[in-house]
């Protein structure tokens, strides 16, 4: 027999009249896991695509670094043994590759050969660079220059170091007092006497930081053993230790009776 158009439209019409509720709420959390597949494919797509051009970049920078670095590194050798040779064309983006390998050689150099090196990047204008580059909002911008700022800074820059010495950064304020010592020792040894009563440094870095500069730094240790707090103790001793300060051994023996726990 024969189904009437208009019977089956209205049939159908009723069943979905009654589960009218149930079919759109299924329908719509189907949709909704859909769009959310959706999603989550779109996002993994656009990380890999992210991963890939970032691992491009990335070679690419290295290959331009180590292409840099064999440029300049002859130009560095040969004014480190006294020779006055042109040096090859520095682009602006390139002068921060610079000071960093500039910063490696001078690491393993004094004296006569560290001087020639100072002056050659002087002669490229890049103390007032490494001036700029302490105000960088990027910190591993600042660290460089901060670490270049002891060589190559004016009067003006190194006027900057002391309120850096002081920020909340434990690693800027630890370059800024280094590069202080080197640059105003007057002033470098007030930055030092702060950080050893208040600086969490680890002892055998703030170890190397002393060092250098002899008895009057190891005086700032001896009171710093004196007048510390109970909290810094502890780290002022392995200091001492490392230090082998055999002049703060009657101040320690001062303040073993008031030791609080039993490793200090």
């Amino acid at each position: 027999m024969p189904i009437d158009s208009r019977t089956f439209i209205d049939a159908v019409g009723d069943w979905l009249s009654a589960g009218s509720f149930t079919s759109h709420f299924s329908y719509s959390l189907a949709a909704v896991l859909i769009y959310a597949v959706i999603a989550l494919v779109l996002l993994c797509a656009m990380m890999t695509v992210a991963t890939f051009a970032a691992r491009i970049l990335r070679l690419r920078a290295n290959a331009h670094t180590q292409s840099f670095n064999a440029l300049w590194e002859p130009y560095l050798f040969a004014r480190m043994v006294g020779e006055k040779i042109a040096a090859p064309p520095l682009p602006s983006r390139d002068r921060i590759l610079f000071l960093m390998l500039w910063l490696r050689f001078t690491g393993y150099v004094k004296d006569e050969a560290r001087d020639a090196l100072t002056e050659a990047a002087r002669e490229l204008g890049l103390a007032a660079y490494a001036g700029r580059l302490i105000r960088s909002w990027q910190t591993s911008n600042r660290v460089v220059g901060l670490s270049a700022v002891a060589l190559l800074a004016n009067a003006d820059t190194v006027a900057r170091l002391p309120t850096i010495a002081e920020t909340a950064d434990a690693h800027l304020s630890y370059i800024a007092t280094e590069a202080l010592l080197k640059a105003d020792p007057a002033q470098g040894l007030i930055a030092l006497r702060q950080a050893l009563n208040t600086r969490d440094w680890f002892p055998a870095a703030m170890a190397q930081l002393i060092r250098p500069h002899g008895a009057a730094a190891m005086a700032l240790v001896e009171d710093a053993v004196r007048e510390a707090d109970p909290l810094h103790t502890r780290r002022l001793v392995r200091l001492v230790e490392g230090l082998g300060d055999t002049a703060a051994i009657p101040i320690l023996r001062e303040r073993l009776p008031l030791a609080i726990e039993p490793e200090e």
